[in-house]
């Protein structure tokens, strides 16, 4: 599943959460949580970062410090 964090002129921040039984994989990280944000690269495009996390709110606390913004009180998500 995919939830939009906040919504930008180009791109959106996005948190994906795995299915059931399943996980992402980065190398040796292993994590329930799949963030994706990006920075203002040019005019035409944006630099994308990605990151996992293991719980939400590790997930939730690494993008509001990687990316000085907040997190919208009406963020909801469900979990499984």
């Amino acid at each position: 599943m995919e939830y939009v964090i906040n919504e930008g002129a180009l791109n959106d921040d996005t948190l994906q959460i795995a299915d059931e039984g399943m996980v992402f994989v980065n190398g040796h990280v292993r994590g329930k949580f799949l963030v994706t944000y990006w920075t203002f690269a040019n005019e035409w495009c944006n630099a994308k970062h990605q990151f996992i996390a293991k719980t939400i709110e590790n997930a939730l606390k690494r993008y509001k410090r990687e990316t000085k913004r907040t997190v919208p009180d009406d963020f909801e998500y469900i979990e499984y």
